[in-house]
């Protein structure tokens, strides 16, 4: 057994993202090696074995990420996805500055090889004002912070304080496995959580599949953010990751994991100054029907029926003409496969089809037989 990090205890998605920014980290400098180190959720904190990695490993590590990386994660959190306001460049900026200092981060480090980090460093809501090296954490980082705290009958404005490291770590964490899209004045996050205990090569998989194909697919989801519910878009961001290069050995190891996934979605808009919504959705069901139908070799073809409505939404001409008729068809269209996978009830995959043939371009690509035998196949 190596050197343990306890996350500091901000709740699961803050710890989440802190956790991915620790582990990703040390599988951007050691990529062999990042499968000694596993992660286990206790229902209040991560707790990361480093195995055989030891603190100065881990502070080298993180410093190297944040010199190397710096202005990409600041692009990306920022101007990209627009998930942290741009008037906070500036903060940003200089905890990636801060945190690019081995020597200050091996000392701030050494407060997480023991549970109470919070505690010790009297983080979350206080009304005394901030001390040294804290700040308000940014909705991006934690969505259910806000700036209020309920007093009585009234509500007082004392916002939610967090350390330097635990911003940058968090900020860290949200680059490596964070989806952020915008359109408009509207922007979209999405990020993988889990319950239970797995290995860091799981991690870097997630990392390292969403990392090569990133900018298509950030892309390809801003461009039905406005007419596409928060939940849809959320599956369809792994079904995206499920058919890119090792996506298949991704959903495998997800599968064959001993943890249960969610996805993590929040809706920000006016420049990530308000929260629109926050929503967190079991994938385990997603999870599963993806590893069989890439099991039975018929991604294929359920892709090709999602793909094609997809492929329909983004088209903006036709948008136009077919207006809110159009939309509902293929909106329809993909909720019914995405329920058809998570459920393998071969009457979702019928009603799939059925809206998909309302429209004569859909019913072209789409082959009758070819549902039948995913249907026979699938054993639905």
């Amino acid at each position: 057994m190596g050197i343990k990090i306890y996350t500091p205890g901000h709740g699961m998605i803050t710890d989440s993202l802190i956790m991915y920014g620790i582990v990703g980290s040390l599988g951007q400098r050691f990529p062999e090696d990042v499968g000694v180190v596993s992660m286990s959720f206790t229902g209040y904190e991560y707790v990361i074995d480093l195995g055989d990695f030891t603190l100065d490993d881990l502070a080298n590590a993180i410093a190297y990420v944040f010199d190397e990386y710096g202005h990409n994660i600041a692009r990306r959190l920022l101007d990209e996805g627009k998930v942290i306001q741009l008037q906070s460049r500036g903060k940003l900026e200089g905890i990636i500055s801060r945190l690019s200092n081995v020597a200050e981060l091996k000392n701030r480090l050494n407060d997480l090889t023991s549970r109470g980090h919070i505690l010790r460093l009297k983080e979350g809501r206080s009304l005394k004002g901030k001390v040294k090296d804290m700040d308000t954490i940014w909705l991006a980082l934690m969505p259910y912070a806000g700036k209020y705290r309920l007093k009585e009958f009234s509500a007082i404005t004392t916002p939610y304080l967090a350390c330097i490291l635990c911003r940058g770590l968090a900020s860290l964490g949200l680059y490596f496995v964070g989806l952020m899209s915008a359109r408009g004045g509207d922007s979209l996050e999405i990020v993988p959580v889990f319950n239970g205990e797995i290995k860091g090569d799981i991690i870097m998989k997630y990392i390292n599949v969403l990392g090569n194909n990133y900018t298509n697919i950030a892309n390809r989801i801003m461009r039905v953010l406005d007419v596409l519910p928060t939940d849809i878009l959320s599956r369809l961001t792994l079904i995206e990751l499920s058919v890119l290069g090792g996506g298949q050995d991704l959903i495998e190891d997800l599968y064959k994991s001993s943890a249960s996934w969610h996805l993590m979605s929040v809706r920000f808009t006016r420049g990530a100054s308000q929260l629109r919504g926050y929503d967190i959705i079991c994938v385990d069901p997603l999870i599963k029907g993806l590893y069989l139908v890439m099991r039975n070799d018929v991604m294929k073809d359920i892709y090709l029926i999602i793909d094609t409505a997809i492929r329909r939404l983004i088209d903006k001409r036709k948008v136009r003409v077919f207006m809110k008729g159009q939309i509902n068809v293929d909106v329809d269209t993909i909720d019914y496969m995405i329920k058809f996978l998570e459920h393998r009830n071969v009457e979702l995959l019928y009603r799939a089809v059925r809206t998909a043939y309302k429209d004569d371009v859909v019913k072209v690509k789409i082959n009758y037989s070819v549902v039948k035998e995913l249907a026979k196949t699938l054993g639905a």
